[in-house]
């Protein structure tokens, strides 16, 4: 979408209606265009990351990526289908 972001007025309002829900959709696609910023959508934001931070950020991700898999996390399945994906949806349990 180059830097645009369509979300229907129906989600965005049920995204804060709720705010204990851990979902948020606006949030998620928000979280997507930030980490699109340095051209790879790919859960790894650069351009608000220094460098040193890069590797254990991947580190993390997939540890929780792990637990989530089995079973051991409280975050949304969804949040495991790759690392852009889990960085969405941290975001919106972080912001909710």
């Amino acid at each position: 979408m180059d830097g645009k972001m369509i979300v229907s007025r129906k989600a965005l309002h049920l995204g804060f209606d709720n705010e204990e829900d851990k979902r948020n959709t606006a949030i998620h696609e928000f979280v997507h265009l930030i980490d699109k910023a340095d051209g790879k959508i790919d859960g790894i934001p650069e351009r608000l990351m220094h460098r040193e931070n890069v590797i254990p950020w991947i580190h993390l991700i997939d540890k929780k990526i792990d637990e989530i898999l089995e079973n051991e996390s409280d975050i949304h399945r969804y949040g495991a289908t790759n690392r852009a994906e889990f960085m969405a949806v941290i975001s919106e349990y972080f912001f909710e």
